[in-house]
């Protein structure tokens, strides 16, 4: 059975000329867990707009369905039979629609097609890979887009920021689009503190559902908290193998800037290298993280080269997927960011 997958114009756009290689790695890591074993994805063009197109054994379930539209390059899936193509139809809705991680606008706001490629990359790479109901971290989570892409694929999500104002925008627009969206929720806020003071940290927990019905109904529910506090302290605000995918886009342009972690907070050095972050950051990381869980970092080569991120991933314990097609999601963002993308798990 052939699936012919039309290419998002937009994604175009995120990557330039490197888009090609990104969408044929997102897929091929994708389509490792499909029952049906499939032949590797090829690059093509449908009526002159560019399309990937994959062979698989047998017809595809529903599942494996939903995955290649969740993809962030895919803009429409077709069958090719008899020489012709079929548009098919996405077979459930997702979670969320698309509008809950595009309408918050600002300043250095990380792309949401490169962020729904993170969360593929990591959920691809886990032991986890097509299972439902999974639960994502985002350490470095800024104003929430990593965990808004992640409800609208059904999963539960926490982000730890340490701009206070930050969050507060977040849990703000979140609690607004759940109200106007008509969705049952509750909100807890509370404040967390380490033996003398160590460190404080504001907390917020969303508990919602997108009807009363499915509010009921505890496996329906998913999750959302929002940490204010010092990314170093991770292991102290969840419980140690909590998540099954961990995803951030590491401070690297003007909008961004890295707070050291271990410090007082507030007192932190902004800096655009985040080795210093990551030093403090990574083995509380780890820890929360599950055996068989997958971590997809994001950052800027030019002001960290790949082999010292590697580096430093692996002192913490991780181990980096290097092979194919890790090895090719490098690309150019502007003149003074070139952005790439690291896979690492954490082994049982």
């Amino acid at each position: 059975m052939r699936y012919h997958l039309l290419r998002n114009p937009g994604h175009n756009r995120v990557y330039l000329k490197e888009s090609t290689a990104l969408c044929l790695g997102e897929l091929a890591l994708a389509v490792r867990s499909f029952e049906s074993p499939c032949s590797p994805p090829e690059p093509e063009e449908l009526g002159g707009a560019p399309a990937l197109v994959l062979e698989s054994e047998r017809p595809l379930g529903e599942g494996e369905l939903e995955r290649l539209f969740d993809l962030s390059f895919c803009y429409a899936v077709f069958a090719g039979e008899n020489g012709s193509l079929r548009a098919l139809d996405r077979p459930g809705a997702p979670y969320f629609g698309e509008e809950i991680s595009t309408i918050l606008k600002y300043p250095g706001k990380t792309n949401e097609l490169f962020t729904r490629f993170l969360i593929n990359l990591a959920a691809s790479s886990s032991a986890f890979a097509g299972q439902g109901g999974l639960t994502l971290l985002d350490p470095v989570a800024g104003r929430g887009t990593t965990l808004f892409e992640a409800l609208r694929l059904g999963y539960s999500a926490a982000g730890v920021e340490i701009s206070p104002k930050s969050v507060q925008e977040c849990g703000g627009y979140l609690k607004k689009y759940l109200e106007q969206a008509r969705c049952k929720h509750t909100l807890q806020k509370d404040r967390l503190s380490g033996p003398n003071r160590s460190f404080t940290a504001q907390r917020q927990r969303f508990e919602l559902a997108r009807s009363k019905e499915e509010y009921g109904d505890p496996a329906a529910r998913r999750s959302v908290t929002l940490i204010a506090g010092d990314s170093a302290y991770t292991d102290r605000y969840f419980p140690k193998n909590h998540f099954h995918l961990l995803v951030g886009d590491l401070p690297y342009g003007v909008a961004h800037g890295n707070q050291a972690g271990g410090r007082p907070q507030g007192r932190g050095n902004p800096t655009r290298n985040p080795s210093e972050l990551l030093r403090a950051c990574l083995p509380g990381w780890r820890r929360v993280l599950k055996p068989g869980g997958a971590m997809a970092l994001s950052w800027n080569t030019f002001v960290l080269p790949r082999p010292q991120l590697e580096g430093l991933v692996e002192s913490a314990g991780f181990t980096v997927l290097r092979e194919p097609p890790y090895d090719s999601f490098c690309h150019r963002v502007d003149q003074a960011i070139r952005r790439d993308a690291l896979v690492a798990r954490k082994e049982g």
